[in-house]
């Protein structure tokens, strides 16, 4: 009587099994092999096993997240952005930073100098005076004057010592202020109640290291006071590196962190990311979902989405409509001049569209490549020319079968929306005149490697 049992749990257990095999088998092309030795060459990273990763598409979950984290920070806080804005969100956010730095927290935050120019310098000066350590990121290395002037920082990143877990870090696409972290009123949105569409992730676990690595090294660079140095003499018993930890309860997932610096290696750069979406064009069986406010394919990477699309993967790509780009019609144009092709040869393109809100536009700005299902490649990197060659930037490798399902169910959903405008043939002949095609070709022959 106890043989039929046992027997009905080894079915069970091989039936199991099997499925589990099935869907490693799925994504083993990507997971090992070739394309992780290649990445490990190439890009001289390391995919860091046992973490754990949280999507946070949700402006005001992030932003409440973020201050719950802020908030909870007892000995160190590093922040990287693009700028702080000056609005509401901007200045309570730099309230709170300036609040840790009196309570004894070391607050450390670098931004690009390019980005606070256009917003408020003050900000970051009022920061700097009132305790938190606040400095621009200008590049050192870059002899060429017009190189230097547009070469710029776009990474986006928070760590926070936990008492829980260690470090806890935010990483993505949203920098500081109302845009990323506000909704705007039911009736402007339509479906859709967030400002602007963007998108960062939660991680916690190992890949914290290599992010605090990149954060250390590139603030002593640039410091403006040589007394304040971020430094560790043995990483083993540093605060900034303290153990590690995840929940219990989670699937621990392998992480590898790339970055570009333009202004690494002497001014040689270090494009870690172009080498990483390159490759994983190339590995590409089945299907490629990419969301980018700036599509500006370079070279390269056009040559390896038509390559995947000879080879039969499925590709959908989401950008922003001419109202919907935050940084005007010149982008607009430059990446339009490459759809035709791409719908050609079979690529989906969908635009951005959503009603203004209080006179702005309402920008798509998530960063994100998903693949096969299997790896799901947020970050702060745009597809397009100044992110290729001129600004630093983050993008976290995620290997995920769940977070992937969810960034595609998400996407599959926002492409329902009013708002979300498919392209093809008769939009075109709808909606460009001769004189927009003429734009078009202008603006993409001058622009693509700049914008």
């Amino acid at each position: 009587m106890k043989i039929i049992p046992l027997l009905i749990v080894l079915a069970l257990n091989l039936s199991f099994m099997s499925t589990s095999s099935a869907e490693s088998n799925q994504c083993e092309h990507l997971y090992f092999g070739d394309l992780q030795t290649t990445l490990d060459q190439l890009t001289e990273t390391q995919l860091r096993p046992d973490n754990q990763a949280i999507r946070l598409p949700d402006a005001i979950e992030d932003y409440a997240l973020r201050t719950a984290l802020t908030e909870a920070a007892t000995d160190h806080i590093h922040l990287y952005t693009f700028f702080i804005e000056d609005n509401k969100t901007g200045l309570d956010s730099a309230a709170q930073l300036v609040a840790k730095a009196v309570e004894g927290v070391e607050v450390n935050v670098l931004y690009s100098l390019l980005g606070q120019i256009f917003q408020s310098i003050e900000i970051t000066a009022a920061m700097r005076n009132m305790g938190v350590n606040a400095y621009p990121y200008i590049p050192q290395n870059i002899e060429n004057d017009f190189s230097a002037l547009i070469t710029s920082s776009h990474k986006k990143l928070l760590i926070t010592d936990s008492k829980k877990y260690g470090l806890e870090a935010i990483t993505g696409g949203r920098n500081v202020g109302d845009n990323y972290f506000v909704n705007v009123g039911e009736t402007a949105s339509g479906a859709f109640l967030n400002r602007w569409k963007d998108l960062d992730v939660l991680v916690r676990g190992p890949v914290i290291t290599d992010l605090v690595d990149d954060f250390i090294k590139t603030f002593n660079r640039m410091s403006l006071d040589e007394t304040v140095v971020l430094s560790c003499e043995d990483k083993s018993h540093c605060r900034y590196y303290p153990e590690l930890t995840t929940d219990a309860d989670i699937t621990a997932v392998p992480v590898r962190l790339l970055h570009n610096e333009p202004d690494a290696h002497d001014g040689a750069g270090d494009l870690d990311i172009n080498t990483y979406y390159l490759e994983l064009l190339k590995a590409a069986k089945t299907s490629i979902d990419i969301q980018t406010p700036y599509f500006i394919p370079q070279p390269d990477l056009l040559k390896g989405l038509h390559e995947a699309l000879d080879s039969g993967v499925k590709i959908r790509i989401l950008t922003n409509s001419r109202k919907s780009n935050d940084l005007g019609a010149p982008l607009f144009y430059t990446s339009a001049f490459y759809w035709p092709d791409l719908i050609k040869a079979g690529a989906e393109i969908y635009l951005w569209d959503m009603p203004i809100a209080e006179g702005e536009p309402r920008t798509m700005h998530a960063k994100t490549m998903t693949v096969d299902g299997c790896v799901f490649a947020p970050g702060s990197w745009n597809f397009d020319g100044r992110s290729y060659y001129w600004e630093n930037e983050y993008v976290t490798s995620i290997h995920s079968e769940a977070l992937t399902a969810e960034s595609t169910a998400e996407l599959d959903e926002v492409l329902t929306l009013e708002g979300v405008i498919p392209i093809d043939r008769e939009w075109f002949e709808n909606n460009f005149t001769q004189l927009d095609y003429i734009k078009s070709f202008l603006f993409a022959t001058v622009g693509t490697r700049f914008l």
